[in-house]
């Protein structure tokens, strides 16, 4: 009996080990055909991305706009070496962070003591000027003036590599020193030198034609050094007419153009970056002979970047140049819920499941710009755009007994071919007179007229402002 019982436990035995290796077959079977199927929908998925990113690209081709740093470089042609104000400025440049360190202008043309207008500067702070700007006497006198005319920046990429030119950022910094020196003139009472060594600042900026991303905030610092050093000159000195007219026609008028030239930029540089981040992660799946080290690094790779990243940032790019093509009141607004949905991926918590996400926190977000950068470049634009207005109603003053016109159209035609507009609202820029004097102003990010109010020196965040040129006298 016993040897009955123990027979048939091992018939169970066996019967349970045949099942369960059966069972473990039939797992592992499906578990092939699972990771087959997945595999060939991952790759047809992929083939589909990959058309869609090239269908996307041979669109802006077919516009006629660039997408490598190459295309990029012949859409921005570096100038022959004797027209090209990098190597014109760069011992000039060398020169003057050798002196000094300390060699942005900032701190000076944003000191509250500058908002007394019309009242001398202190004299510690006119001392300290002073010092300041004798350290960099030497620079300037290096500056090839006569070669610079009709030279220009490269944007530096050769052979398709990112190779950026470093001399833009000095320029800004060199046109905040000349426009210290043009405050220092004016209160020496000097306007025909002040008036000089502005056309110098805006002389110098001249040179970043080429529309690269570093260019426009270069030339957007620029201006805010000119315009600040202009609002202290015009309220501090009675300029003549032929002084007022010359700076009136150097002064430029930038709109929207330049932004999506910007934009053009980034998106060559996030199609590089693309390539740079495929690059590396075939290199880090490439020699592995191990299956398992092979699908362990492969996974890696994905969290490093794969190329949905990239058609997401194509479909993101077009969305931005489509909004760019509206009227910037309308851009504005598109470009700001954009941002703000962009920036919601962020917010996700970092998993193990990101390489297979289409919306995730990837390297390739991180180096996308953000969008309130291009929205930056518009403050400038309001900036320079008042302050051509300013010079216009000073040449209507000279000719009008120091009176003002009621209203800005009357400067059209004599003094304005016509009245600019308002970037954050397409409107004629604002101007109301003051008890002593008159406020040029555009309304600001906030898109609210404020009825000219000015930027506190605190620049509280959340503070209503508009962007201001006053002129108190």
């Amino acid at each position: 009996m016993r040897e009955e019982l123990h027979s048939t436990g091992q018939l169970r035995s066996k019967r349970a080990l045949c099942f369960a290796l059966r069972a473990c077959v039939l797992i592992a079977v499906m578990g092939l055909a699972l990771v087959v199927i997945f595999h060939r929908k991952a790759r047809s998925h992929g083939e589909q991305v990959r058309a869609e990113i090239e269908k996307r690209l041979e669109v802006l081709r077919g516009k006629g706009e660039p997408v490598t740093l190459g295309e990029l470089a012949k859409r921005y042609p570096d100038p022959p070496p004797e027209k090209d104000a990098g190597r014109l400025l760069k011992a000039t440049l060398e020169a003057m962070r050798a002196s000094d360190p300390e060699t942005n202008a900032n701190f000076f043309l944003s000191d509250k003591r500058f908002r007394a207008r019309t009242e001398p500067l202190p004299d510690n702070l006119l001392g300290a000027m002073r010092v300041w700007l004798e350290l960099r006497q030497a620079t300037l006198a290096a500056i090839p003036w006569d070669e610079l005319q009709g030279s220009w920046i490269g944007t530096g990429f050769r052979e398709g590599s990112d190779d950026i030119n470093t001399i833009p950022s000095g320029i800004s910094e060199l046109a905040g020193v000349l426009c210290v020196g043009a405050v220092l003139e004016t209160e020496a009472g000097s306007h025909s030198n002040a008036v000089y060594l502005v056309k110098q600042a805006l002389e110098v900026g001249d040179p970043l034609k080429n529309s690269v991303p570093l260019h426009c905030f270069v030339r957007t610092a620029t201006r805010y050094y000119v315009c600040q050093a202009l609002e202290r000159i015009i309220n501090r000195t009675s300029l003549p007419e032929t002084s007022l007219k010359e700076l009136q026609l150097s002064l430029p008028s930038e709109d929207l153009a330049a932004v999506r030239e910007f934009m053009i930029n980034e998106r060559c540089f996030g199609f590089f970056t693309a390539q740079s981040l495929q690059a590396q992660t075939l290199q880090r799946t490439s020699g592995t002979r191990s299956p398992a080290t092979r699908l362990l690094k492969a996974y890696q790779a994905r969290l490093w970047y794969h190329d949905e990243d990239l058609l997401d940032f194509l479909k993101w790019s077009d969305q931005v140049m489509a909004a760019l093509n509206t009227p910037a009141s309308n851009a504005i607004p598109l470009l700001k819920a954009m941002e703000h949905e962009r920036n919601e991926p962020k917010r996700l918590r970092v998993s193990l499941f990101d390489a297979f996400r289409s919306r995730r926190v990837s390297l390739m977000r991180l180096h996308e710009p953000n969008v309130s950068e291009f929205l930056g470049a518009l403050k400038g634009f309001s900036r320079t755009r008042a302050a051509i207005v300013a010079i216009a109603l000073e040449r209507w003053r000279l000719a009008h007994a120091g009176q003002l016109p009621a209203s800005l159209f009357e400067l059209v035609p004599d003094y304005l071919p016509a009245v600019p507009a308002d970037p954050y609202d397409d409107q004629p820029l604002r101007y109301r007179k003051l008890p002593r004097g008159y406020v040029v102003y555009s309304i600001g990010p906030d898109f609210t007229d404020d009825g000219g109010k000015e930027q506190s020196a605190e620049r509280k965040e959340g503070e209503p402002y508009d962007i201001t040129f006053t002129v108190e006298r």
